[in-house]
């Protein structure tokens, strides 16, 4: 199996961290990058060409939200997946107008990225990856 190469986005170190560290007990998953705002996130992705970014939206200098905009608008094949802590259905929405590929709260995490690595299957709560952007 090929080697997912991952992003992550979010402007807390200790979050990026933990799941840097989970991520890394993963199967076939390499952590390349990590970025603290939607700006550097989009710096990351031209520079590094992950396969899979998870993105934060409640973030300084460019939101979560405008950073996968742009990211789906110029590297289409790379998947976003949102999380956020607040798990509301406008930020559902929000997820899938920017073509998110999924939307997973941070609560559910941890379940949430080993569906998106096909780990295990999603819980009915958890919005992880549409069959036709797989």
């Amino acid at each position: 199996m090929k080697t997912v190469k991952v992003l992550l986005v979010d402007d807390h170190a200790e979050f990026r961290r933990v799941v840097h560290d989970f991520l890394s007990r993963l199967p076939d998953i390499t952590v390349v990058g990590e970025a603290s705002n939607g700006e550097e996130a989009v710096s990351q992705v031209r520079k590094l060409h992950p396969d899979f970014v998870l993105m934060d939206v409640s973030m300084p200098v460019l939101n979560g939200f405008a950073a996968t905009k742009i990211i789906k608008k110029g590297w289409p094949a790379t998947k976003v997946l949102i999380t956020t802590a607040d798990d509301s259905d406008a930020y559902r929405m929000q997820a899938k107008v920017v073509q998110a590929d999924g939307f997973v709260p941070k609560g559910e995490l941890k379940r949430g990225l080993e569906a998106a690595f096909g780990i295990s299957s999603p819980k009915p709560k958890e919005v992880v990856f549409s069959k036709s952007s797989q």
